[in-house]
Parts: C-alpha cells; structure tokens; sequence
C-alpha cells in the first residue's frame, strides 16, 4: 500500500472541453470523452455518480447544482451533472501540512484539480465508481 496521505483524483480518459455560459449551462467546445470530472481553473463538474459518493460522507464541504451542456455537433443536452463547489483549497506547497485525516477533498483553485484523502480513497476505491484513477500528490499533475 502506498502511504501517500493525499491523492489526485482524475479521469481514466480525456474529458470534453466545455465554455462556461454561466453557472448552469455549459456548451461543448472540443469532444472528449464523456468522463465523471469535467474540470479547469472555472468550474469542477462532476457526473452523478460520483457526486452521490461525496455526499455519502457529510463531513466532507461541498457545495453542488445541477448543470445542463450543449453539444452543438450532436444537437443534444447532457444532463446528470453537477458543479461542485470545494470549501477547502490545496497547493503543492500546502500539501505536506494540510490535515488529511479521515474523509477529505481539496480543489487546487487553479487547475479546477480535485484531491482526496488516503480513507476517502480508499472508500472511492470500494464503490466501484467508473473512469476515474487516483495518483499520488501533485505527481503526473498537469
């Protein structure tokens, strides 16, 4: 087992690129995969699925809304996600002394990069969620 107390968390394949309309609607602007987290420095998306998994744990801050994305090539909305809002922030810098005990997330602001904790890891590893991976700390980040 890997002792890292905090872990990126991303997708399996590359997302879809969406242009932000306003906090609710989304439009495609470059096709991808249709992945659990569409996420930049604007706006952390995820699919249901795995916002049911966050709400699972009630001590865990977050904060989410129901968006709907265009895709104008297909002319058809995708419906079944969510913007997620993460109380707690993390950087590189932040990353050794932040409290990462039991379940925790952190968004790293600028990136819209999304990190868990070892338990909540471990937890997301357990509920068979789908298309996502996890790596150790800011390592492969980018």
């Amino acid at each position: 087992m890997n002792h890292c107390p905090i872990w990126h968390l991303a997708n399996t394949f590359y997302a879809a690129l969406l242009y932000k309309c306003d906090d609710s609607n989304y439009i495609v602007t470059r096709d991808g995969e249709w992945t659990p987290i569409i996420a930049c420095g604007l706006y952390i998306i995820v699919k249901q699925p795995l916002l049911s998994f966050f709400q699972q744990h009630p001590d865990v801050p977050l904060a989410s809304h129901g968006v709907s994305i265009y895709d104008r090539v297909l002319d058809k909305y995708f419906e079944g996600y969510h913007r997620i809002y993460i109380e707690n922030r993390i950087t590189p810098d932040t990353l050794h002394i932040v409290d990462h005990s039991g379940m925790k997330i952190w968004c790293h602001e600028s990136s819209g990069g999304i990190f868990i904790s070892s338990a909540m890891k471990i937890a997301l590893e357990k509920s068979n969620i789908e298309g996502v991976k996890t790596t150790p700390g800011f390592s492969y980040y980018g």
